[in-house]
């Protein structure tokens, strides 16, 4: 069978995650989990590529990810049964045959953010939304959004081993 490269899109709630890269044993990642059950499914070893990382305790839907696979299954049967395997913290949405060269973090066109702020501290909005007891100060949060929209260069953010080519101006709107 010819290698394939495959993109899915995966949803995962994060708040039992250490974050989506695999780390050192012993910290569940939502990267390790994915690639773990796509290898029995597809029977070899699969590398897992994600277009982000995200943080612990951080959810995601619509995360790009990417693997390389000589599988005679049919993508419909990768994914249900990948599903089947996860334990519903986490889901494959869909999966394509993509060109060799695709790879979702360079190929990414951009990320959005979203974040939840709730009147009360809801028992069940806890894990997706932040619950405020004070007013927020609304004005002083738009005069603060104000000073960050547009195009900035973040390269003081990266760490010291950076490649050169690696895009460091954002754009946020």
């Amino acid at each position: 069978m010819p290698i394939k490269n495959i993109m899915g899109v995966v949803e995962y709630d994060g708040t039992d995650f250490e974050g989506f890269q695999i780390q050192p044993e012993g910290h569940r990642t939502v990267q390790e989990e994915i690639t773990r059950t796509l290898e029995k499914i597809v029977g070899h070893p699969v590398k897992v590529n994600g277009a982000s990382r995200t943080d612990a305790g951080v959810h995601a839907t619509g995360q790009v990810i990417a693997f390389k696979t000589s599988a005679s299954r049919t993508l419909e049967n990768i994914i249900n049964s990948t599903n089947s395997l996860s334990p519903g913290d986490w889901r494959i949405e869909k999966m394509a045959e993509v060109s060799w060269d695709f790879h979702p973090r360079y190929n990414a066109t951009g990320k959005t953010y979203v974040y939840l702020i709730d009147r009360v501290n809801s028992v069940l909005r806890r894990r997706y939304s932040w619950g405020m007891i004070n007013d927020l100060e609304v004005s002083m949060m738009r005069t603060a959004a104000d000073i960050i929209i547009g195009e900035h260069d973040f390269r003081s953010f990266t760490t010291l081993s950076a490649h050169e080519n690696d895009v460091t101006v954002r754009r946020i709107d």
